[in-house]
């Protein structure tokens, strides 16, 4: 049986950590972001995934906006980059701890390979998703939808195909041979309690389910900027910065 350290436990664990609103607040995010995709929640659905990365405080105004907003997307933004790290572990590990203000982490290893990630998301240097972590959720509206509740039945990790396919890449040996060993072997408790807000309850198995797939349901890259017009996206990604919480769409 393989052994897992206590701190990549507690490292990498943090994908499926519940985020409050509180630590949304950006204060050490880089002056100009550049947006390169959103996550999407979609309850067009009778069970929809919410991605780990939204924080409770997202879920919960999602949920108290009613079905007239069935859908929210989530913008991904770089707000830090990192250098010299040079075993898969390590990224991953640091990724996956990477601020809710900083949502994006970059990493440069001392052989040229670029990663990104945050919490619960992992992508390659093209920005396409090699891990992205969610969970399984449904309304329970038997109290009505003003008081109505999300049930958390499952986590899941996606897997890109791509994962397997790539042995030659650093990160994509250590999600094959320690993150996802990792998941599958522990206990990380089977119930989660978010006291805010209330509305949010979970209740489910504590190994995740590993789905292998593209994830084009729940992630979708923006078009790159235009080189000749720097300015105009410069103003279109602080307007997306300043106004993220408004971003939705019916």
């Amino acid at each position: 049986m393989m052994n897992f350290t206590a701190s990549y436990g507690r490292d990498v664990s943090y994908c499926f950590r519940p985020v409050s609103g509180n630590e949304g607040i950006r204060s050490d995010v880089v002056e100009s972001p550049l947006f390169r995709g959103f996550l999407t929640l979609d309850t067009n659905n009778d069970t929809f995934e919410i991605p780990s990365a939204f924080t409770t405080t997202d879920v919960s105004g999602f949920v108290k906006m009613g079905d007239n907003a069935p859908i929210k997307v989530f913008p991904l933004y770089v707000g830090y980059e990192f250098n010299s790290y040079s075993t898969g572990d390590a990224i991953i590990k640091k990724l996956m701890t990477t601020s809710f203000q900083a949502r994006v982490a970059k990493i440069k290893t001392g052989k040229g390979e670029v990663y990104y990630g945050g919490k619960g998301m992992l992508f390659d240097k093209n920005f396409d998703p090699l891990i992205l972590c969610t969970y399984k959720a449904r309304f329970d509206d038997t109290s009505g939808v003003a008081d109505r509740k999300v049930m958390l039945d499952e986590k899941i990790i996606h897997v890109s195909p791509d994962v397997f396919m790539d042995q030659k890449s650093i990160v994509n040996k250590a999600i094959l041979n320690k993150f996802i060993p990792f998941f599958l072997s522990i206990e990380l408790g089977s119930r989660y309690s978010w006291i805010y807000p209330r509305i949010i309850d979970a209740s489910f198995g504590s190994k995740p389910r590993i789905v292998v797939d593209y994830m084009h349901g729940i992630f979708s890259k923006t078009a790159p900027p235009i080189p000749s017009d720097e300015s105009e996206s410069t103003r279109i990604n602080k307007f997306l910065l300043e106004n993220e919480h408004l971003i939705s769409v019916e």
